[in-house]
């Protein structure tokens, strides 16, 4: 039987509270006897989070039907009916008898002359056949009842057969004595866009083409060329005339001339010769120009041949996966469909460990060199699904600045944006060796350098709320104002050294003191700067050595730990300790960021992404830029729409909507 012609129809799928879906799969290379796999749902109360089961059901089927290839159809069938009703149990041991019961599913293999079939639920979803000009349902007309799949129906196929799929309705115009495919299309087209949640499958059995010639199998072979006169005019000449055949077989005859004399020389063969009868030598073979080269002709297409086949099988040979690769590339499809599932099901934990297994397969099929046309399918569907679950987001960042040309020597090691009175903003570059701030005009596109002091440079440059940061100098802490363009007063401070982290409000600013354990809170008076105590209710030491970077959102200070956790703080108490999650497992936290709401964005130079997280810590958006690795550090607009990346002596601008 040949390949049977399907037509697939589908207008929207959905109306009211009906969903219909239909899905197809061919069989893979080399198990082109398991046939062609289908399925057809129609959904009737079923909420939109659960119109993903169809898809759901076909996967599941898909992955256990063409696991193995030794299998006949009918054991694939069973067992892939097997996995089809274990998603549908799991819907009905979650609470959703009701909509199951009358939703209803249809799942059909042809395969040669045969067919395969099986129905869960309501009977809204049919099979018919037209065989001379009589229907048949092939299916009981009282097969209804409950999910799930319990009874296979089979029968064989001919040759003309017509065979309809999906929604009863969608074949009411098709009469017993329709033939003509495209008036069948057309009718069907008709019915299915009277009512758009309808579906159907139009499958037509073709007859067998009868060869013309006893040679004709060999003769419609692809492996024979069509045009001979091309091969009749390129042999000819080759083999017959040319002066490069003809020397060739001067050369070769030539050796065989050598070689003979030379055996002849041998003790034992002019012993043999001696002793031989005379008549033995007496015959003498002629070989003339055309004998020799039609020989060597011969012999140069028999080569080619040979080596063209050889060639052939050798590449065929690398490209065909081993048994081993094979079990891989299996396991890879479990993997994908498993987290395919779980994210339907909402466990994202459960996806994830099924996505990150599946990547770590992939590459081991790339690194062993397994053929593109293999692994491509199977990388942009795990690309697909890690971007679905992990809400990843390919961003384009933006040559913002390029930091050069300084009167002095200046190399940028954090960035700051800060705001004037007028919501101008600038950013602010910091070189603690020198003891410098490059401001940085957003609007004007102009900077300018300003020195701390002559005494050296800075132990650190801390952020303050907008308009301030706070540099810890070698004679103590001093506020820098962006509305005055200057260094404001100065606090004495001994322990300055130890102070390496911290954030501030609009008149304070919090000082991490990694040493006592303890925060600074540096209040910002009138007359300058005052030191009013001590923030935590007790020191921490254990928990301040571990910090990477802070921020103030008005009401709490947000810090990060270098196991990756935020550690909330009100009042100088920790409040909650938050695990983020929603990432991959290589997710490396570098720096932070509040935005409006708040929102945690946070900076992973190593991968090249900034990742936008409530404020529970769940992530919401990667934005992945390659251009932001190995970043130094970044800021935030003041809309928090807009990332300010510092990679070197270039600044990217990437845009976090």
């Amino acid at each position: 039987m040949q390949k049977p012609n399907v037509k697939e129809f589908l207008l929207n799928g959905a109306e009211g509270d009906i969903f219909c879906d239909i899905l197809s799969f061919e069989p893979p290379q080399g198990m082109e006897k398991l046939g062609v796999l289908f399925v057809a749902a129609e959904l009737r109360g079923a909420p939109r989070a659960s119109w993903g089961i169809p898809n759901l059901i076909t996967s599941a089927m898909r992955r256990s039907y063409f696991e193995k290839d030794t299998r006949k159809p009918l054991q694939a069938f069973t067992i892939a009916l097997k996995e089809a009703n274990a998603v549908l149990m799991h819907e009905l041991s979650s609470g959703n008898e009701g909509w199951l019961g009358s939703s209803s599913f249809v799942t059909f293999v042809i395969n040669h002359q045969t067919i395969l079939a099986s129905r869960a639920g309501s009977n809204a979803i049919g099979v018919w056949l037209i065989r001379n000009s009589v229907r048949s349902d092939i299916f009981s007309s009282d097969s209804r009842g409950m999910a799930p799949f319990s009874s296979i129906v089979s029968g064989r196929i001919e040759d003309n057969d017509i065979i309809f799929a999906g929604s009863a309705d969608s074949f009411s115009s098709v009469t017993e004595n329709s033939y003509d495919l495209k008036e069948i299309y057309r009718l069907v087209q008709q019915k299915i866009t009277e009512r758009s949640a309808s579906c159907a499958f139009v499958i037509n059995i073709p007859a067998n083409e009868m060869p013309k010639h006893a040679l004709a199998p060999l003769l419609n072979s692809s492996l024979m060329p069509r045009d001979l006169s091309i091969l009749a005019r390129v042999s000819k000449p080759l083999i017959f005339t040319q002066p490069i055949v003809q020397k060739l077989s001067e050369a070769v005859f030539g050796l065989k001339e050598k070689l003979t004399e030379r055996l002849f020389k041998l003790p034992f063969v002019l012993k043999f010769k001696k002793n031989a009868p005379a008549w033995l030598w007496s015959i003498n073979i002629s070989w003339t120009v055309p004998v020799k080269s039609a020989l060597v002709g011969i012999i140069l297409v028999a080569a080619v041949f040979g080596l063209f086949k050889s060639g052939l099988y050798a590449v065929n040979h690398l490209k065909k996966p081993d048994n081993k690769s094979t079990q891989t590339v299996s396991q890879i499809q479990k993997d994908l469909d498993g987290a395919r599932a779980a994210m339907i099901y909402g466990d994202k934990k459960q996806a994830a460990k099924l996505l990150e297994e599946a990547g770590a397969q992939i590459s081991l099929l790339a690194q062993n060199k397994l053929s593109q046309k293999i692994i491509a399918p199977l990388t942009d569907s795990w690309k697909e699904m890690n971007a679905q679950l992990f809400s990843i987001k390919n961003s384009v960042s933006e040559k913002f600045l390029v930091l050069k040309g300084f009167p002095i020597p200046f190399k940028p090691q954090r960035i700051y944006l800060t705001t004037k009175a007028d919501d101008q903003e600038i950013l602010s570059f910091t070189d603690s060796e020198v003891g410098a701030i490059y401001r940085y005009s957003v609007k004007d596109k102009k900077g300018s350098i300003k020195l701390r002091s002559e005494k050296g440079g800075f132990i650190g440059v801390l952020p303050g709320d907008k308009r301030y940061l706070y540099v810890v100098g070698k004679d103590g802490i001093t506020l820098y104002d962006e509305n005055a363009e200057n260094f404001a007063s100065t606090l004495p401070y001994d322990h300055k050294e130890n102070i390496l982290f911290g954030a501030s409000g609009t008149s304070f600013a919090l000082l991490g003191n990694v040493q006592s354990g303890q925060i600074l809170k540096i209040s910002i008076e009138q007359d300058g700067l005052k030191n009013s105590g001590t923030w935590l209710k007790k020191p921490d030491k254990a928990t301040l050595n571990r910090i990477l970077d802070a921020a103030w959102d008005g009401k709490s200070l947000w810090m990060l730990r270098d196991d990756g956790n935020i550690l909330r703080y009100t009042n100088g108490t920790r409040n909650e300790t938050i695990i983020l999650s929603g990432v991959q497992n290589d997710f490396h936290a570098d720096r932070l960021e509040l935005a409006p709401g708040p929102e945690l964005l946070i900076l992973d130079s190593k991968t090249g992404k900034i990742v936008r997280f409530n404020k529970k810590g769940v992530a919401q958006t990667q934005y992945i830029d390659e251009s932001i690795k190995s970043s130094n550090d970044f800021t935030l607009s003041a809309n928090g729409k807009t990332a300010y990346v510092l990679v070197g002596n270039v600044v990217e601008k990437l845009s976090l909507n």
